[in-house]
């Protein structure tokens, strides 16, 4: 539960930090390269999807701080 209000710049941060994880995560799995570039794109495709509606819900409810 939100109280106050979330900076946009901080959600991108966490973001960035996820897709970062998940990226030296599948750097390590035994998939061939391509797979693996594959599975970064797909993972950072959802991560820009997932916070734009994040960012999106915040915003309807006067939560965000761009």
């Amino acid at each position: 539960m939100i109280h106050g209000k979330v900076l946009s710049s901080d959600l991108d941060k966490v973001k960035d930090m996820a897709v970062k994880c998940m990226e030296e995560y599948i750097s390590h799995q035994n998939l061939s390269y391509k797979e693996k570039e594959e599975m970064k794109e797909n993972h950072k495709q959802w991560a820009d999807m997932t916070l734009k509606g994040i960012k999106n819900r915040l915003h309807d409810s006067d939560k965000i701080k761009e």
